[in-house]
C-alpha cells in the first residue's frame, strides 16, 4: 500500500482547522491518516513538520487574497469592506474549518506551533 503524502497533509490539515493544534495528539492522526507514529515521523519529521506543511498548503490555497484586495489606489473604505466581506465567506464556508489556520497556530500552546505560524503572520503584515 502507498501513502500519499498529500492526501495525508489535506487529512491532516482539515483535523488542526476543526479542532486545533493543541487538541490534535499523535494518536488521532496516525489512525486519521491510517498509519503508524513511526510513518508519521519519517514522512513529515513530526508534528510540528507536519502542521507546517500543512500551513504552507492553506497559504498556497490562497486563503484570504489581502494582497489583491489592499491595492494601491482604492480607497481605504472599499478596500476594508471587501476584506471583511470575503473573510466572512471565506471562513465560514465549510462548517467543520471555520476560521484561520494561521491564526490557530499562533494562539497555540505549541511554541513550536507558533514559530512556524509567525512567518505567514509576517509576510501578511507587510501587506496590510
Amino acid at each position: 500500500m502507498h501513502f500519499d503524502r498529500e492526501a495525508g497533509i489535506e487529512t491532516a490539515q482539515a483535523l488542526f482547522h476543526q479542532r486545533g493544534y493543541d487538541a490534535v495528539g499523535i494518536s488521532e492522526l496516525t489512525k486519521a491518516l491510517n498509519i503508524n507514529p513511526p510513518s508519521l515521523y519519517a514522512a513529515y519529521g513530526s508534528k510540528a513538520g507536519l502542521f507546517g506543511r500543512c500551513l504552507a498548503r492553506y497559504v498556497d490555497e490562497g486563503n484570504l487574497p489581502a494582497d489583491k484586495i489592499l491595492i494601491a489606489g482604492r480607497s481605504l473604505a472599499e478596500a476594508i469592506e471587501e476584506l471583511f466581506i470575503t473573510a466572512a465567506r471565506l471562513y465560514v464556508k465549510s462548517p467543520l474549518q471555520r476560521g484561520c489556520l494561521v491564526a490557530e497556530g499562533m494562539r497555540a500552546d505549541d511554541e513550536q506551533a507558533r514559530e512556524l505560524a509567525k512567518p505567514v503572520c509576517k509576510t501578511r503584515n507587510t501587506v496590510y
